[in-house]
């Protein structure tokens, strides 16, 4: 057998030790062979990395990091609770700051309102105006009641019945109950609240309490009293003949001398200088003054052994009119 190789194609011839060969088959067998590695031609040239092209490598990865967008992972924030403040009462805040005090504006008995008398030992009307000179509003519902001074019998405590802002102004009356003892009366009272707390100042007034006179007609031919040694030195002193004068009112004012030794003096000041009688007496003088104003003046008697005696008189209108100073009729 002979075996032949070319280009990795083997051929392989069998055949007997003759001379003349005997035509055999042919068996051809491939056999795997190496690839063939192409040759560098002179053309491609072996690329060898230099530092300037790293260094343009570099900037080009670099480049290409910077503009692909970074991927930033946020956390969440939670978000602040709101606080809760409660939001102040503009009211109670005031109330608060404010403060509560009270004027007596005016006192006065009855209806009129330029006196503060009572005859002794009767029940009379009394008022008081009132006004809120702080910077509290009252309350309805509080109480005035007696505080200090001279108690006068009465109904108690009196009510104020309305509210007052400041700067306002109400009137309070009740019935009180006038001294048997003639004289100027002192009192103090003060307002309450419900609890039983003072509300601003005490309300200072006073009361001229005197012994009423009874109004006499004029005496006709009135006796002239005789005096006795023995008899006490005395006067008195009454009005009567009454009547409006317009804006004014008068009476006749009779002062009866008794005891001590005459004649008489007798001094009256209403005037200045002082209106002067002389004699046994009964001495006639008109008093005067405006309307529902009280005459108030002391009467001054001497007799001839040099006694002398003087006090002061008061005359209410509201005594000397039937109705009071207000009423009609006027006359003169």
């Amino acid at each position: 057998m002979l075996a032949a190789g070319v280009g990795g194609v083997f051929i392989v011839f069998a055949g007997r030790g003759s001379a003349t060969p005997t035509p055999e088959e042919a068996i051809v067998a491939v056999l795997p062979t190496d690839t063939v590695e192409p040759t560098a031609t002179a053309e491609e040239e072996e690329i060898v990395p230099t530092a300037d092209n790293v260094s343009t490598a570099v900037a080009l990865i670099a480049a290409t990091l910077t503009a692909q967008p970074t991927a930033t992972t946020t956390e969440p924030t939670s978000t602040a609770k709101p606080t809760v403040t409660s939001t102040p009462d503009a009211t109670a805040t005031f109330l608060a700051g404010c403060e509560e005090d009270v004027e007596l504006v005016n006192s006065y008995t009855f209806q009129n309102q330029n006196n503060s008398s009572s005859p002794t030992s009767i029940d009379f009307t009394m008022n008081w105006v009132i006004r809120n000179s702080g910077t509290c509003p009252l309350p309805s519902g509080l109480d005035l009641v007696f505080d200090s001074g001279h108690e006068f019998e009465g109904t108690g405590p009196v009510k104020m019945d309305q509210a007052l802002d400041p700067g306002d102004e109400t009137t309070l009356s009740t019935t009180l109950s006038a001294p048997d003892s003639p004289g100027r009366y002192d009192s103090s009272w003060q307002l309450l609240d419900e609890d039983g707390n003072l509300i601003g100042s005490a309300l200072d007034f006073e009361i001229l309490v005197y012994v009423p006179q009874t109004p006499t007609p004029r005496a006709t031919n009135t006796p002239v009293a005789t005096p006795t040694p023995s008899e006490p030195f005395r006067f008195d002193a009454s009005a009567g003949n009454c009547v409006y004068d317009d804006a004014d009112w008068k009476c006749d004012l009779y002062v009866n001398v008794y005891g001590g030794i005459g004649p008489y003096t007798v001094l009256i000041s209403d005037k200045v200088p002082p209106s002067q009688y002389k004699g046994a007496g009964p001495f006639t003088h008109t008093i005067l003054s405006r309307r529902c104003n009280p005459w108030v003046n002391k009467i001054t008697v001497r007799d001839s052994a040099g006694q002398e005696l003087s006090t002061d008189r008061y005359f209410d209108p509201n005594q000397l009119f039937q109705g009071g100073c207000l009423a009609p009729p006027f006359e003169g």
